[in-house]
């Protein structure tokens, strides 16, 4: 019989002690990394934008349109973290963007239709400059122009960083729209890339019993 002395066993010990604390703390980072992400989701409202088609054309007249949206509209709403009350207040609006996207279309010389709704919908992750947003579920003001099969546009709607993207300045406006444990998540970078893997790995896995 082999003899296993007492300092093997303490070895031993220390070494699953370790291994224990490393799946601990992998598991701690994951359900941080999990609910800071789900946290952002559930307080954002998304513009959504699908051009008719990926011509110049269309994919320039999709821009018109969000040009004319978001001088024309005020989406300003940071005196309500309430989600679902800023969505009724869009989606009361909502007539009123059609009318404004329709009549930008039409200036153009085209005859395509406009149509809206609010959806709750999957999104990649997407990359700014110095920013991204997480894979996941967000609702969104998605605005469809003729067949709507080009490629989009999409910016945080609420809250309003909107025009800072389209002016490429949205990273000046992060620090007023997140706390700063969601910086730290939004962040580009490598730390960022491997929570975000981590995020779409959690994302895939809920996706297959939803």
């Amino acid at each position: 019989m082999k003899h296993i002395s007492l300092s093997n066993i303490k070895i031993y010990k220390v070494e699953i002690a370790i291994f224990i604390g490393l799946i601990v703390s992998i598991i701690c980072c994951f359900a941080n990394v999990v609910g800071q992400s789900e946290d952002i989701s559930n307080h954002i409202l998304r513009l959504h934008i699908l051009a008719n088609s990926d011509t110049e054309e269309d994919q320039n007249l999709k821009l018109k349109v969000r040009d004319e949206i978001l001088s024309s509209f005020d989406f300003n709403y940071n005196d309500s973290s309430d989600l679902f009350e800023i969505e009724k207040q869009v989606d009361n609006e909502r007539v009123n963007i059609e009318k404004v996207a329709k009549d930008v279309v039409e200036k153009a010389g085209y005859s395509y239709d406009v149509e809206s709704e609010i959806v709750n919908m999957y999104f990649d992750t997407r990359e700014y400059d110095n920013f991204a947003m997480p894979a996941g579920k967000y609702d969104a003001l998605r605005i469809k122009i003729g067949e709507a099969k080009g490629h989009n546009w999409w910016c945080v709607l609420v809250p309003s960083l909107c025009v800072p993207a389209a002016n490429g300045e949205v990273n000046e406006k992060i620090e007023d729209a997140f706390s700063k444990q969601q910086q730290d998540l939004i962040e580009t970078g490598c730390k960022t890339e491997v929570r975000f893997a981590i995020i779409e790995a959690y994302e895939y896995i809920k996706s297959l019993f939803i």
